[in-house]
Formats: structure tokens, sequence, C-alpha cells
């Protein structure tokens, strides 16, 4: 149930481990500098820890690794890609001055990003400081049921609250519903409410993705 990687080895390359429905625990070794995207997706990990050496960690990395308990960010990963715990249930601790973690979730450093959210909360408050929301940032977040949004987010991913299963409303600035219906294109079942205790703001155009 355990594996170790050979020490030399510096990539983990994509998909390595995935699908090791048996995989509870895996050893990297030192040199190894760089993740690839979607390692672990689906494995049975339990337990992870990501050596000081590496500074790159790929998309999707631990997607679905459901019995995953905690995952320490060390002090020299300089990259991120998108969201690498969808439909996790673990902690994410981080050593990295490039990310800072907040009640479980995921920002850049200056918190204009965020990447991950593995939140419990039932209603989430997007800090003012965020213009980014990455893929899949929310993705499987099933207590989810409200997002607020305290300003207009300059680029929101098409996919960024994809399985949010429990999420039925989002409360944004007066006068943005239109701006958020066309960021958000494909959630039509979802209450786009105003937060009339906010100044109006003007309709900006928004950089989304539809994917």
């Amino acid at each position: 149930n355990a594996y170790k990687i050979r020490q030399g080895t510096k990539v983990i390359c994509d998909e390595a481990f995935r699908v090791f429905l048996f995989l509870e625990k895996v050893f990297i070794p030192s040199s190894v500098i760089a993740i690839g995207d979607n390692a672990f997706e689906c494995s049975d990990l339990h337990e992870i820890t990501i050596p000081y050496s590496v500074t790159h960690i790929g998309n999707d990395v631990f997607n679905s690794c459901g019995s995953l308990h905690e995952v320490v960010i060390p002090k020299y990963v300089r990259k991120i890609g998108w969201n690498p715990f969808c439909y996790c249930d673990c902690d994410i601790k981080n050593n990295s001055q490039c990310f800072k973690v907040v009640d479980n979730v995921l920002y850049d450093f200056e918190m204009d990003t965020l990447i991950s959210c593995l939140s419990k909360q039932r209603i989430f408050v997007i800090p003012s400081s965020v213009r980014t929301i990455g893929k899949y940032a929310f993705c499987g977040c099933h207590s989810l049921q409200i997002i607020k949004f305290t300003r207009i987010i300059s680029h929101i991913d098409a996919d960024a609250i994809r399985d949010c299963c429990s999420l039925t409303k989002i409360i944004i600035p007066k006068g943005s519903k239109m701006t958020y219906k066309q960021i958000l294109p494909k959630y039509k079942d979802l209450l786009y409410e105003e937060d009339t205790t906010t100044d109006e703001v003007d309709e900006l155009p928004c950089i989304f993705s539809r994917k």
C-alpha cells in the first residue's frame, strides 16, 4: 500500500499514479522538483509529504483523493496549477511565501487569485482583494450554499463552481446581475441576489472562460 519513488527522480510525470486504488502512502525523495498534472488523481492516497525541493505543483494533482488527510505546500513552491484539490476533504497547510491559506482556502500571496476552496462553510464571502477565480476553484464544495461577491471579479473560470451540488444563490454587488449572468452562463438555476447594502456599480466587461 506504500510506494517509494527512487532517489534521483526529478519529475513525477502527469498521471503517474492516477487511479492507483490501493496506494495509501507515497515517499517522495528530495530530488523531485515538480509534480505533474493529475499525478495522484483518484488514488486511495491517505498520506503524502511533499519535499522542500518541489517548486511546481501541477493541475488537478490530488483530484478525488477522498482519503487524503493533509497536504503541506513546501517552502520553495513557486507555481501551482488549477485546483490541485478538487473533490478532496483534506486540510491545506502552507509554508510557501508565494501563497496563502486562510480557513482552508488557497490563494496566491497577494490574495488576488483564489485557487482552491476546501472550506466547509455554508456561506462563503469572496475577499475584496480577489480579482481572479481559477478553474474548478470551488469544485466539489458540497456544503456550500451561498457565495457572496463584494465586488465585480475581473476573471472567473466558467467551471469555477462546478459540482457545488448545494449551491443555490449568489449574492452580488448592486447593479451587476447581467455581468454575473454572463460570467457564469452554465448555471441557469442559480438565484442572483443583488446586495442592496452596497453602492451600485456600473456594468463592466469581464474576462471569462467557456470551456
